[in-house]
């Protein structure tokens, strides 16, 4: 074999080499997206668990809120850190849906919060008490577009629903959910 073709196939064989080495490394960036993807709805459902905990441990003050009933010093002080748990859940649950957790058409997390603003009178109170957020003008969160968009989005839901069930019969058990 002359020198000719054994550089053929030595740069045959680089070719095959670099072809898997590339293979390789797109191999390890998939599975650490796959990685850092689980650890993402992991944290998610741990925030998620945390929530709940916290609206079960103040499940008469959470009630209240739901109804729209008056709170009074603690209870009221408690029931704006729980509604604003919630909201701000639903927030992240809304951003972490826009940028890769779910990839939905339909960001269910403002479809929740619009949905509990409708059959919840005590939602709307709180909103309009507590979340600066919910001015326009006023977002005070780190990603003011994000947040406009996400209030936006709710309100555009909360509109359907209104038209959908003009007046809606609410089950305080379903509060939040």
């Amino acid at each position: 074999m002359n020198s000719e073709k054994v550089n053929d196939w030595l740069q045959v064989v680089g070719i095959i080499g670099i072809m898997a080495s590339l293979i390789f490394v797109g191999m390890q960036v998939r599975q650490t997206q796959r990685v850092g993807e689980g650890q993402e709805a992991a944290g998610f459902i741990e925030l998620s668990l945390a929530l709940r905990s916290l609206q079960v441990e103040n499940a008469a003050v959470w009630r209240k809120v739901c109804a729209g009933e008056e709170l009074e010093g603690t209870e009221r002080q408690m029931g704006a850190l729980l509604f604003k748990a919630y909201l701000e859940f639903n927030y992240v649950g809304a951003i972490a849906n826009q940028v890769n957790m779910m990839q939905a058409e339909h960001n269910i997390f403002a479809y929740r919060m619009a949905a509990n603003l409708h059959r919840y009178p005590g939602f709307a109170k709180m909103m309009d008490e507590n979340i600066v957020w919910s001015r326009e003008g006023e977002a005070t969160l780190a990603h003011d577009e994000k947040v406009r968009g996400f209030y936006a989005e709710v309100m555009a839901r909360l509109a359907e629903l209104q038209e959908l069930e003009p007046e809606p019969d609410y089950d305080l058990m379903w509060c939040g959910i």
